[in-house]
């Protein structure tokens, strides 16, 4: 899993964040970080509280928030969860930093610290850890208990969410939601594809697939495809199709949606510029596409709009970009430009050494059975022959309408016949 730990780390947290990465299965950890969305007004942050688990809230619960704006000026506020476990804080000054901390049944419990983004608003989790006895005392093993299994999956294994009522096995309930991300990096003649697909099922009973699973198909030339940690379980078969068969749960029962995080690569083959197109039977809704600012990459894609950009775990800045919604059995279609093209160089000297062979041939020159040229004019043409290369090398990099690299050929060119002429290789002795 070491080539998708950036990947992952940026997935799971929704941004990047200057913030260490949470030990493995610290669900509690994953959930106090934030989630950046499109459907909150800027300046906005809600912090969810429970007890256990999000349907278990924590009602009349103080969240205190420490707002330090850009200028340095730090402000508390303090606001009470609601009868859906939420605190809301609105009007927050862009780029200011946001930490909130709420008090629930003597633990003390802490968000991460980010900073507010100048698009849209934000989400946190913060739940409280409750023994498995007192757990069981308060609610039954369903989707809502924190035992059933939902977090160390990213989703609910199946059969484990909605089993008390009946289910629902059609695909239209099914959409893949605005919190959706993917991240676009490169590697060695390769780019690096990673994605988080946040499944949403619209409905009001569990969805279960009654065909094999939910088919998430992949981009054409898709390789060395990989499950990403801590989402729901998949299957690849046929090679370029996932599969993945947990149910999903209703949205409006408030447990952590089923997420779908896997990474592949897709040859560049030396060429500028990839188009991605995958498949997406569900759509999905405004994804993110996020892109390390230090490969240098540039992305074109139906409604594409650049937003604020994030600094990873290490300090490194991160392009973020939102782009328009698939509709269902749609593609959704990137091209990535700025690649470095290594093959090129080649293709380039070959060309250059075609292109001299054809002057060669122009200008009638061939090679005589004994070159019977004084060594200094010999050293000469080679010498203007050599540099012929160089520029046509270089005017081929520049661009063919270079004006001084073209004079400089066309001088080549004549000097290289004047030479031939005047000398006396082909005469009769």
């Amino acid at each position: 899993m070491k080539k998708w730990s950036l990947a992952a780390l940026l997935l799971l947290a929704g941004t990047a964040l200057a913030q260490p990465p949470a030990q493995e299965g610290d669900a509690q950890a994953m959930a106090a970080r934030p989630l950046m969305v499109g459907d909150l007004p800027v300046g906005t942050v809600t912090v969810r509280v429970g007890r256990g688990s999000l349907s278990n809230a924590a009602v009349g619960v103080d969240v205190v928030a420490s707002v330090t704006a850009p200028a340095g000026k730090a402000t508390v506020r303090t606001e009470k969860t609601k009868a859906d476990g939420r605190a809301t804080f609105a009007d927050l000054p862009v780029g200011a930093e946001f930490q909130a901390q709420a008090l629930v049944d003597g633990q003390r419990l802490q968000t991460a610290s980010f900073a507010i983004p100048a698009e849209g608003g934000a989400r946190l989790m913060l739940l409280s850890q409750q023994d498995q006895e007192a757990g069981e005392d308060q609610a039954a093993p369903t989707p809502a208990n924190p035992h059933a299994g939902a977090h160390s999956h990213g989703g609910n294994p199946t059969g484990s969410a909605g089993d008390a009522g009946e289910g629902t096995s059609d695909p239209s309930v099914v959409r893949v939601s605005s919190s959706s991300k993917l991240l676009i990096d490169l590697r060695e003649d390769a780019l690096a594809v990673m994605e988080n697909l946040v499944l949403e099922n619209t409905s009001d009973r569990s969805f279960r697939s009654d065909h094999g699973g939910i088919a998430i198909p992949l981009p054409a030339g898709a390789h060395e495809v990989e499950a990403i940690e801590g989402g729901a379980r998949m299957q690849l078969e046929q090679g370029s199709t996932l599969f993945l068969r947990e149910a999903i749960p209703p949205a409006s029962s408030h447990t952590p949606p089923v997420q779908a995080r896997f990474g592949f690569f897709v040859s560049t083959a030396g060429e500028s510029s990839v188009i991605l197109r995958q498949p997406m039977p569900l759509g999905i809704e405004t994804p993110v596409v996020m892109v390390p600012e230090s490969v240098h990459l540039t992305l074109a894609a139906p409604g594409l709009q650049a937003m604020a950009s994030q600094t990873d775990d290490r300090g490194a800045r991160i392009q973020v970009f939102q782009l328009a919604s698939v509709p269902r059995n749609g593609v959704l279609s990137i091209t990535v430009s700025g690649l470095p093209t290594r093959g090129a160089l080649g293709k380039t000297i070959a060309a250059v050494l075609v292109a001299a062979l054809v002057f060669a041939v122009v200008l009638g020159w061939r090679r005589p059975r004994a070159d019977k040229r004084p060594e200094k004019s010999r050293d000469r043409r080679d010498g203007l022959f050599a540099e012929l290369v160089e520029v046509e090398r270089a005017r081929r990099a520049a661009g063919a309408g270079d004006a001084p690299l073209t004079q400089r050929r066309a001088e080549l060119v004549a000097a290289i016949e004047a030479a031939d002429n005047a000398s006396p290789a082909d005469k009769p002795a």
